[in-house]
């Protein structure tokens, strides 16, 4: 474990009130809960440099004042519903019942587990 990911989280993992030591609710994932150790620690040393660049200031993650600070602090912090929609083969099922007749959804017509090739493109 490098310096960075030991001073960046055991501290902050040791206070009671940490992020780190409560899970999300089922169905939600905050940006903590994504990236892992050291990925966590580069994604948001990424993310504080590119805020800075554009704002010209670092982002206060403790104490947000601004929209911009704010937005920022919920891309690691906020749970934040694990998006169903982005599934294409549900995308039709977020559909309401009195439009499906009058939009054309398409029949799912090959389904697999696994990543396989249609039998007849081979």
């Amino acid at each position: 474990m490098s310096i960075a990911v030991t001073v960046f989280s055991n501290p902050i993992k040791a206070l009671a009130q940490s992020p780190f030591n409560k899970a999300p609710r089922t169905g939600y994932l905050r940006g903590i809960d994504f990236y892992k150790g050291p990925k966590l620690v580069l994604t948001f040393a990424f993310a504080t440099r590119g805020y800075r660049k554009f704002h010209g200031v670092y982002p206060n993650v403790v104490r947000p004042v601004v929209f911009s600070e704010k937005l920022f602090k919920s891309i690691f912090f906020a749970e934040m519903k694990v998006p169903e929609s982005g599934n294409k083969l549900l995308t039709s099922s977020f559909i309401p019942a009195d439009l499906k007749s009058s939009l054309g959804v398409p029949k799912i017509v090959w389904h697999s587990p696994s990543p396989n090739c249609l039998a007849m493109t081979r």
